[in-house]
Formats: C-alpha cells, structure tokens, sequence
C-alpha cells in the first residue's frame, strides 16, 4: 500500500480574511505528489470556525503516512494544536511544518 500524505492549511482568525492569499507552497507540493501518483489530500481550514473538528474528523477518518502543514510564524500556536491532536491519535505519523 503506497503512503498517503494529508496537507494542511491552517485558518488564521488574525487576518481579516484568511482566504485572501492562497498557499501556493503547499498546493504546489500536492501537485508534485498526485503527479508522482502519492495519494494526497489537501485540507483547507481557512475561514472555518470549528476547524479542530474538521481536522480531527479527516484525520480520524484516514490516519495519514505523512503530513504536512503551511504556516507563517502567527499561525504557531494553531499548528501546535493540530500537531499535539495528531500526535495523540497516531505518535508516529511523521509531520512537517
């Protein structure tokens, strides 16, 4: 079975509109792998306001290989949060942010 990758983009409440400037780092990286035939999914939690559940729900549903989180240095304490729940439910799931 070939590993699957889980990307994340975090919200970020502190911006008037998280939407406004897409993470074309992390869409790119997505891109690479489905072109390399790595199942990816990518999880958008911008402008959601229960995004922990979202989050909690996807990655229950389908523990992922790998993750992978875009962030700048205000999203932190959102990363950390989505990492901390992860690591809770799958403590070898190896991520990057």
């Amino acid at each position: 079975m070939k590993p699957n990758t889980l990307l994340i983009i975090p919200p970020a409440p502190y911006m008037t509109s998280d939407r406004a400037f897409p993470p074309l780092g992390i869409l790119y990286v997505g891109t690479y792998l489905k072109k390399n035939n790595i199942p990816v999914k990518i999880l958008d939690l911008t402008g959601e306001s229960k995004w922990l559940d979202i989050f909690k729900r996807e990655f229950y549903k389908n523990i992922p290989s790998y993750m992978g989180i875009t962030a700048t240095t205000p999203d932190m304490p959102i990363v950390m949060r989505i990492l901390k729940e992860a690591k809770k439910k799958s403590p070898k799931t190896p991520s990057l942010s």
